[in-house]
């Protein structure tokens, strides 16, 4: 008997032993018709003429493998991230024209490496006086209660705490949802 196209994926992603599950099926980047921000200043520079050989680029997050590419490709030295990236498979398809966290820059690859220390954004949180030195009376308040509190409350809103949010919104794809789909 011949099983129809709604089966078959029912199978495979739902069922005992579904096999596309576990898979990276699911992480495929490679269709989405968004422009990420390496692969739009690459091409902003190719547009205008600026040589980026040898260059350095600056990024948020660890640049993804399609960016990697692009970045190999057209010349830059370094790239400085900020946050990881779980779905980059630039390491590992790119292991022979990218450095990841080097001990020694590479003079032939392109070295990508986390950025060390404080961005721009937070500096005033870090340095800039907390609270009044003073008590409303104008005593000098104690040093134990101005370092009771800490400086900087640890929220970290990265990516992936965003994508749960998304996901949890997200109907499931089941057998039902793909039959009502015109």
């Amino acid at each position: 008997m011949l099983k129809s196209s709604a089966e078959l994926a029912d199978e495979a992603l739902f069922e005992n032993g579904a096999y596309l599950k576990d898979s990276q099926v699911f992480d495929v980047i490679e269709f989405g018709r968004a422009v990420h921000a390496e692969m739009s200043a690459i091409s902003q520079a190719a547009r205008s003429g600026v040589r980026l050989q040898d260059s350095r680029l600056f990024c948020t997050t660890f640049p993804c493998h399609i960016c990697a590419r692009h970045i190999v490709a057209s010349g830059v030295r370094e790239v400085v991230f900020i946050e990881p990236y779980e779905k980059s498979r630039a390491q590992e398809l790119f292991g022979d024209s990218i450095s990841v966290e080097p001990a020694e820059p590479s003079p032939t690859r392109t070295n990508f490496r986390a950025f060390v220390g404080v961005a721009p954004r937070r500096y005033l949180d870090f340095f800039e006086a907390q609270g009044g030195r003073k008590t409303d009376d104008g005593k000098i308040r104690p040093l134990d209660e101005q370092s009771a509190t800490p400086r900087i409350k640890r929220f970290v809103f990265t990516y992936t705490y965003a994508e749960a949010f998304a996901i949890d919104a997200i109907v499931p794809f089941t057998s039902e949802t793909a039959r009502s789909q015109p």
